[in-house]
């Protein structure tokens, strides 16, 4: 698969070229090499006419040259998103103002990878901006553990002590894009003990997992697997999800699986229409600051096929639920759409066993 990022190093509006030197020039290049190998990829970068240089040009690729003509059996979608970024790259070009250049040129050694880098601060520019995949319809695991009554002490450290550490790490290498590390408060021989819930940006990021499964499976240490008595991982699409970005260490988490009734499709529908404009209300109203949708892409014999995970800030802000809950659907009965959804009665998903957790790791 060939991929490559494209950014503008300044912005194409602007009527004033720069005046760049090759001592700048020098900088960048420096911040390149720095920013990609801290990625772990062998590069080679090679500043051309930097003195004419208002854009900057910046390719990862594998297996064939941007603008070659070397037989690349490409997917189909990797097709079109190489259209998509070489047409970028002619906007830019196009927007010199007549200014001619030459690209970098950067030759990643790895297999299958690609990375777009972010220079912010370089050759007299704010801001970088790079192209990502949008987080609805992200590809993600969600893993449950179950364990004793007597083991959860056990269990919880070895999740803070391991777990936690790993998926930092996976996180600093790009194998996963985030993670949320959780222990249901109480015990509960009905429900797990433990969740994971891993989001990744490509399916090629999702297919190597199996490379951590090998060592540790579900991503447990072997003393986390030595008190863990039933694991069920379930392969998810992020369908909706939002967060005020503010990290709080008394978040608790309300996690709600349900059985959908209707088509995926519908239930989507219904989601926007009926579910979100009431998640977005408890924001509004200060009691929520992130909520998440998943469904379950193999939900044939699950015992959930979609799930609600919300963040309340605090104790306080859990204990008014209720009362916010009643506020914001009054105020949503003005809303011809929502008021038709939650009148026509129409049994759409039936709600499981709620669970009530706190977090033992958390990159959002």
């Amino acid at each position: 698969m060939t991929m490559m990022a494209v950014m503008s190093m300044f912005s194409p509006l602007s009527t004033r070229r720069p005046t760049v030197t090759p001592g700048e020039c020098g900088v960048a290049a420096a911040r390149i090499r720095e920013e990609l190998c801290s990625a772990g990829l062998e590069l080679d970068v090679r500043m051309c006419r930097p003195n004419r240089a208002t854009s900057v040009i910046v390719a990862a690729e594998s297996g064939s040259r941007i603008g070659g003509t070397k037989s690349d059996p490409r997917s189909r979608s990797d097709q079109g998103q190489h259209a998509v970024l070489s047409d970028q790259a002619a906007l830019i070009q196009r927007t010199l103002d007549g200014t001619s250049m030459k690209p970098i040129s950067i030759r990643a050694f790895g297999h299958n990878l690609a990375i777009a880098a972010v220079l912010a601060g370089a050759l007299h520019t704010s801001a970088a901006s790079a192209v990502e995949p949008s987080d609805n319809d992200a590809l993600s695991l969600i893993i449950t553990y179950q364990t004793a009554p007597a083991n959860r002490p056990a269990l919880r450290r070895e999740l803070e002590q391991s777990t936690a550490r790993e998926l930092a790490r996976w996180k600093h290498d790009g194998r996963i894009k985030q993670y949320n590390l959780l222990f249901n408060r109480y015990a509960d021989s009905d429900n797990w003990d433990a969740m994971a819930v891993l989001a990744f940006a490509t399916p090629d990021d999702l297919s190597r997992w199996r490379t951590v499964e090998l060592t540790r499976p579900a991503a447990l240490s072997g003393k986390a697997l030595s008190v863990t008595t039933t694991i069920h991982t379930t392969p998810v699409d992020t369908k909706r999800a939002e967060t005020l970005g503010t990290k709080s260490r008394n978040a608790v988490y309300v996690v709600i699986p349900y059985k959908t009734l209707v088509p995926m499709d519908e239930y989507e529908k219904y989601a926007d229409g009926y579910v979100i404009p009431q998640f977005k209300g408890w924001m509004e109203e200060g009691v929520l600051s992130g909520y998440s949708l998943y469904t379950s892409q193999f939900p044939a014999g699950r015992p959930w096929s979609a799930m609600v995970m919300l963040q309340y800030k605090d104790e306080a802000a859990l204990s008014a639920r209720e009362a916010v809950v009643a506020k914001v659907r009054e105020r949503l009965k003005n809303n011809p759409e929502w008021k038709a959804i939650s009148d026509s009665k129409k049994n759409v998903r039936s709600e499981e066993q709620v669970v009530i957790a706190d977090s033992v790791a958390v990159n959002q």
